[in-house]
């Protein structure tokens, strides 16, 4: 009889450990997204993208050499691309996009918000 009531009772044990790492990861990734969103804002640069990863056709990362991240859809065709040139003014969320031309020299691309992508 002390095996039937242990089964039910470790099932919800472990269902529980999983929905508090779950809430748990939630959480932090708010943080972490919050304190990301900040740092852009505050910062200005002029820096270029170096890299970057896509999330199962969901977003695609972009890395910048100063450490910050860009974020679009696949869908947006006219987006940013690795060797642009970004520039950003401090207090604000927009940002220049600047595209390297045929003859070498960065061309004013796009203006873009970062809240947008979020």
């Amino acid at each position: 009889m002390e095996k039937i009531i242990r089964a039910p009772m470790l099932r919800l044990l472990v269902f529980g450990a999983v929905v508090i790492i779950f809430i748990g990861w939630i959480v932090i990734s708010k943080i972490h997204g919050s304190k990301t969103e900040q740092n852009f804002y505050e910062q200005s640069f002029k820096t270029t993208v170096v890299s970057s990863n896509s999330y199962y056709n969901r977003s695609i990362e972009f890395h910048l050499k100063n450490g910050l991240k860009l974020y679009f859809m696949p869908s947006d065709k006219n987006g940013i691309e690795i060797g642009d040139s970004i520039g950003k003014k401090g207090k604000t969320y927009l940002y220049d996009v600047y595209r390297k031309s045929d003859n070498g020299q960065y061309k004013f691309w796009a203006t873009y918000n970062f809240e947008e992508s979020l």
